[in-house]
Formats: C-alpha cells, sequence, structure tokens
C-alpha cells in the first residue's frame, strides 16, 4: 500500500510539470439575437401559449395569442392551422377563408385545413367551391384511405346541398369503391359493421339518385345491395320500392309495399308522407285521415307524424280536432310545430283565443327558483312546462303580428295598445307579467307595459324569482323608453334611498347614467362617488366608464385618461378590457381627438373581430367620416349576418330578461346600413333600410328618424322627408336627446330650409 501511495505521488507530482502544446480556446458569448430571432422567439412562446388557452377552452385568448403569433411570423403555417377551428367556431368566417386559402397555397396535401376551409365555405353559401377545394385536395391523398374516405363523404355532401345529382352520385360511386377495400376496416377507418353500415349507406343514397334520374333498375339494384350489407335496412326495401312503383304510376303496387314499412313506425316522415300523396291523388281522403289516426295512435311518441295527422285534419275542414291534436302534442312534447299550429289555430277566434293563448303562457311559465306561484320546476314527459311556453314564444316570434294580438286581447282591445285594466291582469302571475310587459315594450306600447309591471308590483311574492326592487327599476326603464328622465330619475333617487347603504352603489350608478343623458354632469360625478367603490366588480365598472365619460363631458381629459388606466389595472378580463376600450373611444371622441378614437377602435374591432356591435360601430363612424364606404358597407353586413347566425344557434333568455329582442335585426344596425347606402348615393336601397329601422323594436330613435328624413329629401319626397324631421325633432325635445350632440338644431335648419341641408356627402 506504501508503494502504491508513493507510484501515484510521483504521477502526480510529474504530472503539475506537464504544459499543453495548445491550450483550448475560451468559450466566446453568441451575438445577441437580431429583430427577426427576437420576433421568432416570441412568436414561439405565443404559439405554445394560445396552443394551451386553445386546449383549456380559452378560444377568445387563444384567437388573439395566434393572431399575435401570425403578425410577428406571417409566413409561418403552423399559428394559421390552429386558428382555422377558432375561427370557425367563433363565426369569424372572412378570417377562415382567408387562412385556409394561405394555407393550401403552401401545403396542398393539408387535409384538415381543406375541410376547415370546405367548411367555411359552406357557411357562405358556396357549397360548390367548398367541394371543389376537396376534390383538388383529393389527388395529394392517394396514400391516406381514411382521409379519402372522409373527405369524399364531405364532398358528397357537398353537392347535394347544391342540388348537384350528377356529382354527388359519381362521388357516391368512387366512395363506395373505397369502402370495399379490405383495408378500409385494418387501418382505423371504420370497424368490420360500420364499415357494411356505411357502405349500405351510400349504395342506398346511390339507389335515390337512380330512381330520381328514371333509371328505376339501377336503382332496385342499389337498394338491394344496401339491404344485402346491412339487414336492418331491410325494413326500409319496402318505402323504396314503392317510391319505385309511385314514379312508374302504379299505386296499387306502391300502397301494400309502403303498408310493409309502415308497420315498422318509422320515426321519418318520407314513408308517411307518400301515403299522404298517393291517397290524395286516389281521392280517398276519408281513408287516409283514419290510416293516419291509427298510425299515429300505435306510436304515440311520434309527434312529427301525430301533427301530420293534425295538418291534414285542419286541411280536411276538421279545424278543432286539429287544433285539439296540436295541444296535446304541445303539452306532452313541447313541439315547435305543435306551438306554431296552436298559436294559429287560436288567433282563428279572435280575441277569446288570443287571451287563450296568454293563458296557456301564463300556466307554463316556471320561475328560476320553482316558487309557488309556478310550482316545482316540471321532470321530462310532464304536461307543459317551460319548455312548452318556450316553444310557444318562438311561435308568436315568427310574426311580430301574432304577438300584438295577445297583448291587445289583453288590453280589451284589437287597435292600439293602451293599459290594460286591473281585473284584466289580476289572473297572471307575476313573471307572466314582466314577460307581457317587456313584449309590450317591442311595440312601444309603454302603456300597456307600466299597466303589467304595476300590476305585478300590487301583489309581489318574496317566493318568486322576480324581485321586487328589479319589478320597480323596470318602472325607471320605462320611463326612460318613454323620454321622461325627469320621472325615471325621480323614481331611481326614490328606489336607492329605501335601499340599505351596501345596496345602493347599483342605483346610485342608474342614477348618474340618467343624469349624464340629460346633461347634468356635476350631478352625475357626485352620484358615482359611492358606485365606484361598488363590492360589485360589474358595478364598480360600470360606474367607473361613466365616471370617465363625465370627466370628459367636464374638460377634464387628463382625469379621464387616468380614471381608465386605473380602471385597466382592476379589471383585466377580456369583456372588461372591451368595455374599457369602448369607454376609452367615447372619450377620445367628447374631448376631440378623433384620430386616436378611430385609431382606439379600429384596434378593438380587430380583437373582437366576432362581435357584431363593434363592427357596427366601426362602419357607422366611417360613414359619419365619409371615409371608406365600400368598408363600412362590408363591415355592417357581416355584423348582421353574423348577428342573425348567434341568433340562429343560440339560446332563449330567461323569460323575465328581454325575452324578445332577439327575433329580429338590431334596428340600429339597419340603420347604419341604411345610412352607409345613402352616403353612397343609392338612395332606394338607403329608404328602404332606413325604414325598416323605424319598424323595428328600439327604432323610436331621432338619429334613426333624421337619417330617414335625409334620404327621402335626397330622393325628391319633401312632404315625407318633413314628416320624419318633425319626428325626430318631437323626440330630441321629449327628452330623447344624446349628451354632447346638436342635433336638434341641425334638424330645425332642415325643417326651415328643405333639402339643402340633407344630401349625400
Amino acid at each position: 500500500m506504501q508503494a502504491l501511495a508513493l507510484a501515484a505521488l510521483w504521477a502526480g507530482w510529474g504530472a503539475v510539470g506537464q504544459v499543453p502544446e495548445a491550450p483550448p480556446a475560451l468559450a466566446r458569448p453568441l451575438p445577441p439575437p437580431d429583430r427577426q430571432e427576437r420576433d421568432r422567439r416570441k412568436a414561439l412562446d405565443l404559439y405554445i401559449k394560445g396552443l394551451r388557452a386553445q386546449h383549456d377552452g380559452n378560444l377568445i385568448e387563444a384567437m388573439n395569442l395566434l393572431e399575435d403569433v401570425r403578425r410577428l411570423d406571417p409566413d409561418a403555417v403552423p399559428p394559421r392551422q390552429a386558428l382555422m377551428p377558432l375561427y370557425l367556431g367563433l363565426l369569424r368566417i372572412p378570417e377562415a377563408l382567408e387562412s385556409g386559402e394561405r394555407i393550401l397555397a403552401s401545403r396542398p396535401d393539408d387535409a384538415a385545413s381543406a375541410l376547415f376551409l370546405a367548411e367555411a365555405l359552406r357557411r357562405s353559401n358556396r357549397e360548390g367551391e367548398a367541394a371543389a377545394v376537396l376534390e383538388k385536395t383529393l389527388p395529394n391523398m392517394a396514400d391516406n384511405l381514411p382521409g379519402r374516405i372522409r373527405m369524399l363523404i364531405v364532398i358528397a355532401t357537398l353537392r347535394e346541398e347544391q342540388k348537384d345529382s350528377e356529382r354527388a352520385e359519381k362521388t357516391l360511386r368512387e366512395l363506395a369503391v373505397l369502402l370495399d377495400r379490405p383495408e378500409a376496416s385494418e387501418i382505423g377507418v371504420y370497424g368490420v359493421e360500420d364499415i357494411e353500415r356505411k357502405s349500405a349507406e351510400v349504395h342506398e343514397r346511390i339507389g335515390r339518385y337512380a330512381v330520381e334520374r328514371g333509371d328505376t333498375e339501377a336503382g332496385l339494384a342499389s337498394y338491394l345491395e344496401a339491404y344485402r350489407r346491412d339487414p336492418v335496412r331491410t325494413a326500409r326495401l319496402g318505402l323504396r320500392l314503392a317510391e319505385i312503383q309511385a314514379r312508374k304510376g302504379h299505386r296499387d303496387e306502391a300502397i301494400p309495399r309502403l303498408e310493409e314499412y309502415l308497420a315498422t313506425k318509422p320515426q321519418m316522415l318520407d314513408g308517411y308522407e307518400l301515403l299522404v300523396r298517393l291517397r290524395r291523388q286516389a281521392g280517398a281522403d276519408a281513408r287516409l285521415l283514419e290510416e293516419l289516426r291509427i298510425h299515429a295512435q300505435n306510436d304515440p311518441g311520434n309527434a312529427d307524424l301525430r301533427m301530420l295527422w293534425s295538418r291534414e285534419l285542419a286541411r280536411s275542414g276538421r279545424k278543432e280536432e286539429a287544433l285539439e291534436q296540436a295541444m296535446r302534442v304541445l303539452r306532452e312534447q313541447a313541439h315547435p310545430g305543435a306551438a306554431r299550429e296552436v298559436v294559429l289555430g287560436l288567433l282563428e277566434r279572435g280575441q277569446p283565443g288570443a287571451m287563450r293563448i296568454a293563458k296557456l303562457m301564463d300556466e307554463w311559465v316556471v320561475p328560476e327558483d320553482g316558487g309557488p306561484a309556478g310550482g316545482p320546476p316540471p321532470f321530462p314527459g310532464s304536461q307543459g312546462g317551460p319548455d312548452a311556453c318556450r316553444v310557444l314564444v318562438q311561435a308568436l316570434l315568427e310574426d311580430p303580428a301574432r304577438l300584438k294580438r295577445v297583448l291587445d286581447a289583453i288590453a280589451g282591445q284589437a287597435g292600439e295598445g293602451t293599459a290594460a285594466n286591473q281585473g284584466a291582469l289580476a289572473g297572471f302571475k307575476p313573471q307572466t307579467l314582466v314577460l307581457l310587459a317587456e313584449a309590450a315594450t317591442r311595440f312601444r306600447s309603454h302603456a300597456q307595459a307600466r299597466s303589467f309591471v304595476m300590476e305585478a308590483l300590487r301583489r309581489p311574492d318574496p317566493g318568486q324569482a322576480v324581485r321586487l326592487d328589479e319589478l320597480r327599476f323596470f318602472i325607471v326603464e320605462l320611463c326612460l323608453r318613454e323620454h321622461r328622465r325627469d320621472e325615471a330619475l325621480a323614481v331611481c333617487r326614490r328606489i336607492r334611498d329605501e335601499l340599505p347603504e351596501a345596496a345602493r352603489p347599483r342605483q346610485s350608478a342608474t342614477c348618474a347614467s340618467i343624469l349624464l343623458s340629460m346633461g347634468r354632469y356635476p350631478e352625475a360625478l357626485a352620484e358615482l362617488k359611492q358606485a365606484v367603490d361598488a363590492s360589485d366588480p360589474k358595478v364598480a365598472l360600470w360606474a367607473g366608464r361613466l365616471k370617465a365619460l363625465t370627466l370628459a363631458h367636464l374638460g377634464k381629459a387628463s382625469e379621464a385618461d387616468a380614471h381608465l388606466l386605473a380602471l385597466e389595472r382592476e379589471h383585466t378580463l377580456p369583456g372588461e378590457k372591451r368595455d374599457i376600450s369602448l369607454a376609452r373611444i367615447r372619450v377620445l371622441k367628447q374631448t376631440g381627438r378623433d384620430k386616436e378614437a378611430l385609431a382606439e377602435l379600429e384596434s378593438l374591432v380587430e380583437r373582437n373581430a366576432a362581435d357584431p356591435d363593434l363592427a357596427n360601430e366601426l362602419a357607422y363612424e366611417l360613414a359619419e367620416k365619409g371615409a371608406d364606404l365600400p368598408r363600412a358597407e362590408k363591415l355592417i353586413r357581416e355584423a348582421l349576418e353574423l348577428e342573425a347566425a348567434q341568433r340562429r344557434q343560440g339560446v332563449m333568455p330567461r323569460f323575465e330578461q328581454a325575452a324578445w329582442t332577439s327575433a329580429h335585426d338590431s334596428a340600429m344596425k339597419v340603420d347604419s346600413l341604411g345610412w352607409i347606402l345613402f352616403k353612397r348615393g343609392r338612395l332606394d336601397e338607403a329608404c328602404r333600410e332606413l325604414e325598416r329601422a323605424t319598424r323595428l323594436p328600439e327604432g323610436d330613435d331621432p338619429v334613426l328618424w333624421d337619417h330617414l328624413g335625409d334620404a327621402l329629401s335626397a330622393r325628391g319626397e319633401p312632404a315625407a322627408a318633413r314628416a320624419c324631421w318633425e319626428r325626430a325633432a318631437a323626440l330630441w325635445r321629449a327628452g330623447q336627446d344624446r349628451p354632447g350632440e346638436n342635433r336638434l338644431e341641425l334638424i330645425e335648419r332642415k325643417l326651415k330650409g328643405g333639402a339643402k341641408a340633407a344630401r349625400p356627402n
């Protein structure tokens, strides 16, 4: 051991004396990244954050982050690929179209992006272009059997929607060949049984096209092939054979085949509708009604079948039986078609029928808390209930005249809406009265609305979902809609003073809002002292925005700006940021900084492209400035389409809150469209849209009537224009003025000077 230690010591000592001939170079720091590299790193970081937000369901945040990535790296494809489903989900169709085209230009084999682009085109009613995009992508997917199969399914559907039977059948035949390939069930397209079912469906569709073009033999062969692959479809063979016989004019041969099919109790109506057609051709209406009665009795869960029977009863003159059947379906299944038939049938009875509709609404409306007046929320399958009330409301909304007749029936007359007497309202629940009051305001029948709310206030119930303070504030809202702002302010202050101190901030903010609209800015600022410190963040934000605007009206621009910055630090949610940005735009405009206001509005619209209200704001601003009018028209038309799409896809609000507002275009947006058309010199179109705006709910606005007067004057109709200006002036004098505007003086000049003050810029 001693020897080994000495040897190691000697070796180490020798190593100390060694000097390397070429010492290694010292590590040099990398050069600092240039701007392009910094942008690339930032883009990558934002891309990861965007994908994470998308995974977490924060779609707006994800879209904003990925759009930032796209701005930093415009040529990058992955951010655009990630944005495609977001754009479609948020109804930003133009952006989806642009991104899809950019992606496919650089990656023509990107099947997923092609499918997204096709969906965007389909939503734009461009089914032919959508199918063409997918057909162009197909050759690049020769080795991708699952992708080809899925894409062919979509192409066939698009061609069917386009009513292009020839190309649809050709696509289906190509699809049938691919589904027959053995590997189709081995590589995960479908399971073996699913492949057979899908193939059977394809062959059945091919058969239908063959029959439609008159080749009944080929159609029959395809039908038989479908049923061979999927025995479950054997029941439909009778229907298809009956269709073939009916096309040949062999009615007696078609009926037995059809009866075989109908014996299986199908849920679809195509077989029953064929029966109706065949029996009518034979003049056997009585036999048809009896057969439909038996089928409906044997399949009581088929609401569509029962409504078909109801319609045939009405067609044959048995309207009372038809209405009775529709009522049963409505009570049991809340069927929209049944609601429509009930509404139409009852309205044919005049005022008693309209009153019956109101009583049905009252019977079925249920407060959210299941209070005693409405009973507990009904379980599925129970009679009537909120679902039946919802579809009844929707049936009334389809035609505003229906709703107006119900309101007039309650008022006890069929003319202009007036206040209903107390006895007529005594039998209605408070929540029904509020529902009817909201409906009356849509028709500007404020006397009716007030009588409904006052009756609800007369008999409050602590167990009701409609709280007393909400009802009382409805009166404030009615006063504002009637342009009685002094009364609205007095009522609002009285309600506020009766509340506990902690519950007053919201009411103080409401008072401040009324004072602001009246131009009483110091008083508004005093009201807001308590409201801005509200514990409720929504109330605090609203009060803060009102304070900033009030400061701007008082000429305190720097204080208003500082207050908005403080709000931004306290309120960081996306919706809160949007509201603060809108307040900043108002402040900038009020303080004479129009260019900054427009830039802020442009930025806000870019960040919230799925917001039709913001698009309307920008479109109207461009129209007022006479700048880029084609873009303004495009913006407002897209806003109206987007709002309509959101209405179609949305959920009915609770009945106590503006249940009637979602059925029509916004009067303000229609006015913006008409005003832009006026500015572009398209007077006939402008007058049509502006007249429509004044007829819509919320159309009794002086600006709308002023715009219509300008358009009519420019079109050479001075008398009609004068009537519109007089209406606008009357509304302004009644208190419907807007802070900071001096439009009344301009209108009075028009009334004196005629058309000189009203020409397109």
